[in-house]
């Protein structure tokens, strides 16, 4: 029953946004981000005449789950701002836009060959390309690589700051993306 409360909730609060910034010229898309490398919830928040979009990410780090040598993801937050380079419509109204812009990223991740998790953070930088149905889908496809500090600690003699190795060896492993813009 708490699930479905949730999501219940989680609708009503997107429709209530979108209606809200419906008003400015705004419209907004929730969806889910699904990769090898991460999986999880996304935001985008765009204007109608082509100023910057704003996406956020709650995503699980899904590497080294995928590969077997770990059964417990990392967490990561993301924020980034794309600018719209190109923007494509169709005579029936859909429309391609390929976007790129810079970010930031906190979480708590497992770093590349780590026993335990470690503090995160960092830039961001994405690139992609969002297909904007009629029926108000949004299918993306997109790059994202992450360049940070890992912190982390066993104890209070064993503190250790390293550079964030899966941001750089992930990438160029691709992003595709499901939303529905309310």
């Amino acid at each position: 029953m708490p699930k479905r409360c949730c999501l219940i909730l989680l609708a009503l609060m997107g429709n209530l946004m979108s209606t809200t910034l419906y008003g400015q010229g705004t419209r907004s898309e929730w969806g889910a981000i699904y990769s090898p490398k991460e999986i999880g919830l996304t935001y985008t928040s765009s204007s109608l005449d082509g100023s910057p979009w704003h996406m956020a990410r709650i995503v699980a780090d899904m590497m080294d789950v995928v590969r077997g040598k770990t059964g417990t993801p990392g967490v990561r937050g993301v924020y980034s701002i794309a600018y719209p380079m190109k923007t494509w419509k169709s005579l029936n109204g859909n429309q391609i836009n390929l976007v790129a812009g810079p970010g930031a990223v906190l979480g708590l991740v497992k770093d590349h060959g780590a026993s335990h998790f470690s503090a995160l953070a960092g830039l961001e930088g994405m690139a992609g390309i969002y297909y904007h149905l009629n029926s108000g889908f949004v299918l993306g496809i997109g790059l994202s690589g992450e360049l940070g500090l890992c912190l982390s600690a066993k104890d209070t003699h064993d503190t250790r700051l390293s550079y964030w190795k899966h941001g750089i060896y992930q990438a160029f492993i691709p992003e595709i993306s499901i939303a529905y813009r309310f």
